[in-house]
């Protein structure tokens, strides 16, 4: 589309100008254009449209994995991350490689990764990336949200797709994306890739079909922001907060950190952190219910060591007969 809006108005300063003039201002304006071209170029929905050119990459694939410099590596071991929620990363246009686990993979268009809860992977972008457009979902437990990522001289843009929460009804049952450690041995990978093809397949159904409906009134959007912040509370009541941070939380709902720690402290009416405090009181509740040690439930919370569990204990005192959190 913007394409061919360019191509309109460079012929339009073609026929109303002549010589120099025409020039000028094509080399004024060709920038601009190319710019337009590159955010809306309609590669990304050739990519989307076309699974059966999809190249399905998890953890555990050391055929497909390729080789990067020292610093590059030991940069990725200082820096990566792993969070409480899945992820999908579709590549849209721009060639490069990422990190999941131990290796790295290349990504292209029609390169579908995909991150397992609490598996280790590279964190953002580094300066030097080449120009890249990728489509990130983030997969909770009853939704999942969509921002498009555009990598450009080493500025990272990022904006929501679509309806801020999708619901999970249209994904398929049971827990697709598992990480390299918790795939079952005796599965074989061809089943693993084609759990993640289905999960890719209805998660790109469910964008096509909510940008078709998708409300634009002022209310939309409103009533949007509540769900998000109402799923992202569900999420965080299931996981207790084990691997979540406010990082973790912006990155899902495609806001910025302070944004969304004020957008969620509006709509709850308390901060993140508390928020999550008051959630893993109420696991802990949980758990001395079922007779678990304070090991297990400092593992269960996701501390490092019960000498660190013990410590936030001491500043979150816990009633066992307290009521649950909403």
């Amino acid at each position: 589309m913007a394409y061919t809006a360019g191509g309109r108005f460079a012929e339009r300063l073609l026929k109303q100008y002549s010589g120099q003039k025409a020039i000028d201002d094509l080399c004024f304006f060709l920038p601009v254009i190319a710019y337009f071209y590159i955010m809306w170029s309609p590669i990304t929905d050739w990519i989307l449209l076309h699974p059966e050119r999809w190249r399905i990459i998890i953890s555990g694939m050391p055929d497909e994995a390729v080789t990067v410099d020292v610093s590059r590596r030991i940069g990725y071991r200082r820096e990566r991350r792993a969070h409480s929620h899945a992820e999908l990363l579709f590549g849209l246009r721009g060639e490069t490689v990422y990190g999941l686990g131990e290796a790295f993979y290349p990504v292209g268009p029609g390169t579908v990764m995909a991150f397992a809860p609490m598996e280790l992977h590279q964190n953002g972008y580094p300066a030097f990336e080449p120009p890249v457009d990728h489509l990130w979902i983030s997969l909770m437990h009853d939704g999942f949200t969509a921002r498009r990522v555009r990598v450009r001289q080493g500025c990272m843009l990022s904006e929501n797709v679509g309806a801020s929460v999708y619901d999970a009804l249209c994904l398929p049952p049971g827990e697709p994306l598992k990480s390299q450690a918790d795939r079952k041995p005796e599965e074989p990978l061809e089943l693993s890739l084609f759990r993640v093809r289905t999960l890719a397949l209805n998660v790109v159904l469910a964008l096509l079909d909510g940008d078709r409906r998708r409300g634009t009134t002022a209310a939309d959007a409103t009533q949007s922001r509540r769900r998000l912040i109402a799923s992202i509370q569900r999420h965080l009541r299931r996981t207790a907060g084990r691997g979540d941070s406010l990082d973790s939380l912006a990155r899902i709902a495609g806001y910025s950190r302070y944004h969304f720690h004020r957008i969620f402290q509006r709509e709850t009416g308390q901060t993140v952190l508390a928020y999550i405090n008051r959630c893993r009181e109420q696991r802990v509740r949980e758990c001395l219910a079922r007779g678990e040690t304070q090991k297990m439930i400092a593992s269960e919370l996701g501390f490092a060591t019960p000498q660190a569990y013990s410590r936030w204990l001491r500043q979150h005192p816990i009633d066992a007969h307290a009521g649950q959190t909403s």
